[in-house]
């Protein structure tokens, strides 16, 4: 069975995450989520377009409930002895995506602009949408974003300081299944393209 000796990581306090997520915030948030979903079809009743806001609502509240649940992608590795597939991208671009209202701007935009057929301009994010597909291959891991309170979600998040992330990215060049790599024009994913591509 492949050993899979990643560097261990710590977390500066600007980044803990575990101290940001609540396990009763999640009840709550999802619950909220529930309760708006039964409202949204009570009210399509009396007339579709009044559904339509707190459906919306629901969504980013259940979202929001599964950020507060996640695992933390050590305690994925730990259980899945599978080599990872390592997702790598921009955080801007990921911080752009995660906007309410970057979901509105393509919305009248032709499917042709698509990502691929599953993944909508206004629909779920791309790392939800191919995480269905990677987690059946082996644990689906990407580095967190420095300073975000609570995970996107998709990939199970690994998090690094400043001097660690690089070589947590080189052991995951070395014992990867898989890397994905969405291209992006940071430095860090400039140096993690000339990394890859090394022989």
């Amino acid at each position: 069975m492949t050993n899979l000796a990643f560097p261990k990581t710590s977390l500066e306090p600007s980044i803990d995450l575990g101290s940001n997520k609540s396990p009763t915030k999640a009840k709550a948030f999802k619950f909220a989520g529930v309760v708006l979903i039964i409202a949204g079809f009570l009210l399509a009743f009396l007339n579709p377009i009044f559904a339509i806001i707190p459906l919306y609502v629901a969504y980013l509240l259940l979202r929001r409930g599964k950020k507060h649940s996640v695992e933390r992608g050590e305690s994925v590795l730990q259980g899945d002895t599978r080599p990872p597939v390592v997702y790598l991208r921009s955080f801007k671009d990921e911080e752009l995506e995660s906007s309410v209202f970057d979901r509105f701007k393509n919305l009248a935009s032709s499917d042709k602009t698509w990502l691929a057929a599953t993944v909508p301009n206004n629909g779920i994010q791309e790392q939800d949408a191919l995480g269905y597909v990677f987690r059946k291959i082996g644990p689906y891991i990407a580095l967190g974003r420095p300073g975000e309170k609570l995970p996107e979600l998709g990939s199970s998040k690994l998090y690094a300081t400043n001097n660690e992330w690089q070589d947590t990215i080189r052991a995951f060049f070395n014992k990867s299944r898989l890397v994905v790599f969405r291209a992006g024009i940071t430095d860090s994913l400039k140096w993690n393209w000339l990394r890859l591509c090394r022989p």
